[in-house]
């Protein structure tokens, strides 16, 4: 419809009219969607030595024909996140320290992105004994999601490379 194409403040204005716009661009923008919304996620784990724990960062790539969708579901589910415009695509930056709140954000952001998702990395890495791979933090941004193409990225990293 409409509403994907326009721009974001197009969007808010219009959803601040009345009542029965503000419900159908609400209604639009949680339609489930035949298409990827999202083209890639990158899940990367930092855990380093001088860090306390594992520091989480979730990179969202989105189509620019999307961008507007997408920021409307990010506001309704009230995340904020870091944006950068690359190219054709839009990047979305979610940093994570610590796992005990970030919970339902994780769920809230997953919804954002929709059902499906094009290519989904999994990226780690480690100067340090690991605490157990936040496994759950993973599960709730895939969890009921069809990925086309999923890939893992593991590298630890020891004192001497540090070093140099």
């Amino acid at each position: 419809m409409i509403v994907r194409c326009m721009p974001l403040e197009t969007n808010m204005k219009l959803r601040a009219t009345s009542r029965l716009f503000k419900q159908y661009v609400d209604e639009y923008v949680w339609e489930p969607m035949s298409y990827s919304l999202v083209r890639n996620v990158l899940f990367q784990l930092h855990m380093h030595e001088n860090l306390p724990g594992t520091i989480i960062q979730i990179i969202v790539y989105v189509p620019m024909m999307y961008q507007a969708l997408f920021e409307m579901r990010l506001i309704s589910q009230q995340l904020k996140c870091v944006r950068y415009s690359e190219h054709s695509v839009v990047k979305y930056e979610f940093d994570l320290e610590s796992m005990d709140l970030h919970y339902i954000m994780l769920e809230h952001l997953s919804n954002c992105m929709g059902e499906q998702i094009d290519n989904f990395v999994i990226k780690s890495e480690i100067t340090r004994t690991p605490p157990p791979f936040p496994i759950g933090a993973l599960e709730k941004i895939i969890d009921g999601v069809r990925i086309r193409s999923l890939q893992i990225f593991h590298a630890e990293i020891d004192d001497d490379v540090i070093a140099m």
